[in-house]
């Protein structure tokens, strides 16, 4: 990102396992809320994922998915090296060759995609004309009926992206489980949990994952100032103790108006299961639930 060179762009929680000298021996990590946007788009100035850069054979710059495609050197490492440096890794892992050469085929379809869905597809391994028509095409059932609909030039990219996107995902998951299974152990005696998401952001477009992201801060901030100030104080309280009331930030209005019974996240579902549904009506009625929210705010 323009912020940071080597940006994970997910957030996770690591736990360290010890054995009853202090001594580690082993590890597991659990991953949420991938920024899967970045696959197909970058802001001004920004990379794809690092992974693209090395990928054997791949114009970069020619990719329909890749905004920034100057290869360059990050904390030392060219971007070639870095690709030797992750598959020699994952050979450390248990990953066989086989696999490892899979994965190369899986990512180069990921960003392909948006240039070529034969030679995706022939990455992929299915039929270029079975990958065409799902892109084309979407099936609808209503009461047991079943109705193939045509999808416009703007459903059919944003199906191709959308596909791009969760295949990308599905490899980090692999990925995942894969050094997991390399790391983890049975027992242990004593672990340590680290926890490492996103920042709060805010960008002059925010989608959904955004919204995501920033929920999660929220939630967390709120259980930090929960478990530190609120708590405490009212043990203060409880016990007659003196003490100097510290003012802290009270997020209870945005987690209401993003969680609560009919906020964004109900509204928002509804309004996507709705036959129909539209952002224009989604606006709609989170205004006229919410415009006494002081945290909601509808741009002129």
């Amino acid at each position: 990102t323009i912020r940071n060179d080597n940006s994970s762009r997910f957030g996770k929680f690591t736990r360290l396992r010890y054995d009853g000298h202090g001594r580690l021996r082993g590890s597991d990590c659990e991953t949420y809320l991938l920024e899967k946007s970045r696959v197909v788009a970058q802001a001004p100035g920004e990379r794809t994922y690092h992974c693209a850069y090395g990928i054997p054979d791949l114009d970069v710059a020619a990719l329909h998915y890749v905004t920034a495609s100057q290869r360059g050197t990050i904390e030392g490492l060219t971007d070639e090296d870095r690709h030797s440096q992750a598959w020699a890794s994952l050979a450390k892992c248990g990953v066989s060759a086989k696999d490892r050469d899979s994965l190369i085929d899986m990512l180069k379809a990921v960003f392909l995609l948006g240039d070529s869905t034969d030679e995706a597809a022939s990455l992929l391994g299915v039929p270029a004309d079975s990958l065409k028509t799902a892109l084309k095409e979407r099936t609808v059932t209503v009461r047991r009926e079943t109705t193939i609909v045509q999808r416009t030039p703007a459903e059919r990219t944003a199906a191709r992206d959308a596909l791009a996107k969760e295949l990308y995902a599905r490899c980090f998951d692999w990925v995942v489980a894969l050094t997991n299974e390399a790391t983890s152990v049975d027992a242990w005696e004593a672990s340590c949990g680290l926890l490492d998401i996103f920042g709060f952001e805010s960008f002059p477009i925010n989608r959904f994952e955004q919204l995501c992201i920033n929920y999660a801060n929220e939630r967390l901030q709120e259980k930090f100032c929960r478990d530190l100030f609120r708590s405490v104080q009212a043990e203060y309280e409880d016990e007659g103790i003196p003490f100097e009331p510290i003012a802290f930030p009270d997020a209870a209005a945005a987690l209401k108006l993003l969680e609560g019974p009919m906020g964004i996240v109900d509204v928002l579902d509804e309004e996507c299961a709705r036959p129909g549904g539209s952002e224009l009506a989604l606006v709609s009625k989170l205004k006229t639930l919410h415009d006494d929210n002081q945290r909601f705010y509808v741009p002129d």
